[in-house]
């Protein structure tokens, strides 16, 4: 059984990022002469130094608009690779499940808007409830994201390269041999019936895998080195690359999650009295041993 310092992280998948194209506006670019972080974040207003407030307001004014700025152009992205990788990754029942839920919990907060006469006639108890119950829905919606099984359609050649690292070439630690394990039993092991099942002239074996053992795969295979320009070289290379398109994919969905989150705080902060209640977080998928 792994525990959590064991389970592979999504800081693991760092090098999958979605990357953000260049954007018109760029406050590090700015000919602007503002003051810097350090000076609005440890002026001493107990001393009798002058205080530049046009310039330190400047500061905090485009620090704000670079913020949104970037949280627009790697949501617009998420959308995206959602809508061009999606269907393509995903099965058509999950990618509806994810956009529903989504539409559901938005639906939520606009019905129980705090400025609509239905929340302005509520008792602060049945306020709490409804909060309550959008609490466990967007909760459940998180936990979808540990649910995402990929189409991972590997070709004869990736899968001998594949197989033959993680079974030949690869040292495990302590922590890692029972990540192996876990990938061998939900994964390999499944994924090996079906290849031995194709006939020899079908070049793609057509796996389905979670992303869950996806990352833990990433971990493990992204060890190995590979010498030279060869057969191996372009299989680990296809290998990396169908990896990577996919936890782009997952990334995406974390992105609407982030979004979703940002947006129910705001909302039960304004909805509730209760502020113990305000708790949501976004949950990262974990590996259960």
């Amino acid at each position: 059984m792994m525990n959590k310092e064991e389970m592979v992280s999504v800081e693991d998948m760092k090098d999958f990022v979605i990357e953000e194209p260049k954007k018109d506006f760029d406050i590090e670019s700015s000919d602007y002469d503002i003051t810097t972080s350090d000076e609005v974040l440890n002026f001493d207003f107990n001393s009798d130094e002058e205080f530049d407030i046009k310039s330190a307001y400047e500061f905090v004014e485009y620090s704000t608009v670079k913020k949104e700025t970037k949280e627009l152009v790697e949501q617009k992205e998420a959308d995206n690779v959602i809508k061009d990788t999606g269907g393509k990754f995903l099965s058509s029942e999950y990618v509806e499940q994810m956009k529903t839920g989504y539409e559901k919990l938005i639906s939520i907060m606009k019905k129980y808007d705090v400025n609509s006469d239905l929340v302005k006639s509520m008792n602060e108890i049945d306020k709490n409830k409804i909060y309550g119950i959008s609490e466990y829905l967007f909760n459940d919606y998180q936990k979808d994201l540990n649910k995402m099984d990929f189409n991972f359609e590997l070709t004869q050649d990736e899968w001998k390269f594949m197989l033959d690292v993680l079974k030949n070439k690869l040292e495990y630690d302590q922590n890692e041999i029972f990540q192996m394990d876990e990938v061998r039993k939900q994964y390999l092991e499944g994924a090996e019936e079906i290849q031995k099942a194709m006939p020899r002239e079908v070049e793609e074996i057509p796996t389905v895998i979670n992303v869950n053992n996806l990352i833990i795969l990433y971990h493990l295979v992204s060890k190995y080195k590979v010498k030279g320009i060869n057969k191996g070289h372009y299989a680990f290379l296809s290998l990396l690359t169908k990896i990577g398109d996919r936890i782009k994919l997952f990334n995406a969905y974390t992105v609407w999650v982030q979004r979703l989150s940002e947006d129910f705080q705001l909302w039960g902060s304004t909805l509730t009295v209760d502020e113990s209640m305000i708790s949501a977080e976004v949950i990262m998928p974990e590996n259960k041993g």
